[in-house]
């Protein structure tokens, strides 16, 4: 029987094998060129999507974290600050006492470096001052008026100053002559 199998198989390869040959080479490289990678390929995806679903519950730790100790630095930069201000308007309120206390104290009319006026500031006599600065500009201004420039009246600010160019004229037409 089986001399007999192996004269069939003979008999079969010796008509169809070159076909049969082809077809195999055929399958193998369909195989190997489209189905492999496409399975690998989902195979990747489902490796991915697994990957990212344990990466973004470690995400949502690692951040949670991340904002818990932002909050914490935020607290103590803010504490840091509220101290800051309260220990400079501390001293801030010790300078102005004592340099009140110094301008009043040390005030001598013929001194050098110091005048009324900048010592009013600290001793609470400000109406001193005030009327003082105010009598200044206005003697700065000039004239008893203290004020403002007054325009001549005829003055027209749409057209300009009244001078030797705002009269001008040009010469009339003649109807004699080119043109």
């Amino acid at each position: 029987s089986s001399p007999a199998m192996l004269n069939a198989a003979a008999d079969f390869l010796a008509a169809y094998g070159w076909p049969l040959l082809i077809g195999v080479c055929a399958a193998a490289f369909i195989y190997s060129r489209y189905v492999r990678p496409a399975a690998a390929a989902a195979a990747q995806r489902a490796r991915a999507a697994a990957a990212k679903r344990s990466d973004s519950a470690a995400d949502s730790e690692e951040f949670a974290a991340r904002q818990a100790r932002v909050a914490e630095a935020r607290e103590r930069q803010l504490r840091q600050l509220q101290l800051d201000a309260e220990q400079r308007a501390a001293k801030q309120v010790e300078a102005t006492a004592a340099n009140s206390a110094s301008a009043s104290a040390g005030y001598v009319p013929g001194q050098p470096g110091r005048n009324r006026r900048s010592l009013l500031k600290y001793t609470g006599d400000e109406t001193d001052a005030v009327s003082a600065a105010q009598q200044r500009r206005n003697a700065s201004k000039g004239g008893s008026g203290g004020g403002k420039r007054r325009l001549r009246d005829e003055y027209n600010p749409l057209v300009g100053d009244s001078g030797a160019a705002a009269r001008y004229r040009p010469p009339p037409c003649t109807s004699a002559g080119g043109g």
